[in-house]
């Protein structure tokens, strides 16, 4: 786990649904697999709607096994 440093760019691989989160006023299930750290946010961290339009969802290698 780590914490960006706001405001941050990040590169988005793909998305799921999966754990409801509660946070900054806003709740959603849908989360964001970061290429490039290899880790997981919630879309309520991320600048645009719940579910980021254009990013595709996450499939089985997509992201690489082990998440």
């Amino acid at each position: 786990m780590t914490t960006l440093q706001g405001p941050s760019q990040v590169r988005v691989q793909c998305q799921v649904h999966a754990e409801r989160v509660t946070a900054e006023g806003y709740t959603n299930d849908a989360w964001s697999h970061l290429s490039d750290r290899r880790g997981w946010i919630s879309n309520i961290y991320l600048k645009g709607g719940a579910w980021q339009d254009g990013v595709p969802l996450c499939t089985p290698g997509n992201p690489p096994p082990g998440r």
